[in-house]
């Protein structure tokens, strides 16, 4: 089964992981006919002091609301 993988800068809290997660399953399941329980999602997650983007480190930026 499918195994997802991503890579964020640390500060996140845990909804909006969670709300990663399942989006990322969600995508999934639009696409191929993987049962949920067998789609596994990963986030692994790096210091700011470990992350730059053109040479500048970043911060994470604030997460959407969630979609009513």
């Amino acid at each position: 089964m499918p195994v997802i993988e991503t890579t964020l800068i640390e500060g996140y809290d845990a909804q909006t992981k969670a709300r990663l997660m399942k989006g990322m399953a969600r995508v999934v399941r639009s696409v191929m006919a993987a049962p949920p329980e067998g789609i596994v999602t990963v986030i692994r997650e790096v210091a700011a002091s470990s992350y730059a983007r053109g040479g500048v480190s970043r911060v994470p930026g604030p997460p959407l609301p969630p979609a009513v």
